[in-house]
């Protein structure tokens, strides 16, 4: 159970939760933390992996007081947000509700956020697993769009085809 009680003690979890609690400590004191000592033993590491994460978690710690807690609040929330760009996505695509259901639960569901999440702790992962589906839905949209199906895109389609 994501929001279950207790810590992190699998993959980069200890990391993770530094950071944000770095992070959510500067916010209180009102300072910038691009880089002190007190920041993973003064390395710069986790400030190129998973800043978005980093940050919302940061947020959410700030207000509910603890890193863990946050960590899975935004973890929680982000599987929710990939099941329901998947669900939108399948319903664009011409699904029906209940396939575009099942195939959200699946995908929100999946081993592979599951390991993300439970076994390695590499939760900045699962922003861009629930951003992926986000995209699709995006780009579904614009290429459903009568203008995109006009003669110049089918024929710069056709142009890369021939190049393939």
């Amino acid at each position: 159970a994501p929001l279950s009680r207790g810590w992190f003690v699998t993959g980069d979890a200890a990391t993770h939760v530094a950071r944000i609690s770095h992070l959510a400590a500067a916010l209180r004191d009102g300072r910038s933390v691009y880089w002190d000592n007190y920041f993973f033993g003064g390395g710069t590491l986790l400030q190129f992996t998973g800043p978005v994460f980093h940050w919302i978690a940061a947020l959410v710690s700030f207000a509910v007081g603890d890193a863990t807690s946050a960590i899975k609040v935004v973890v929680t929330v982000a599987r929710g947000v990939a099941g329901l760009f998947v669900y939108l996505l399948l319903r664009r695509l011409g699904a029906g509700r209940p396939a575009a259901s099942l195939g959200a639960i699946f995908y929100a569901g999946s081993y592979q956020l599951t390991y993300m999440e439970v076994i390695r702790s590499s939760f900045p992962q699962l922003i861009n697993m629930a951003a992926m589906p986000a995209i699709f839905w995006c780009a579904a949209g614009i290429v459903q769009r009568p203008a995109v199906r006009s003669g110049s895109v089918a024929g710069l389609a056709q142009i890369g085809r021939a190049h393939v």
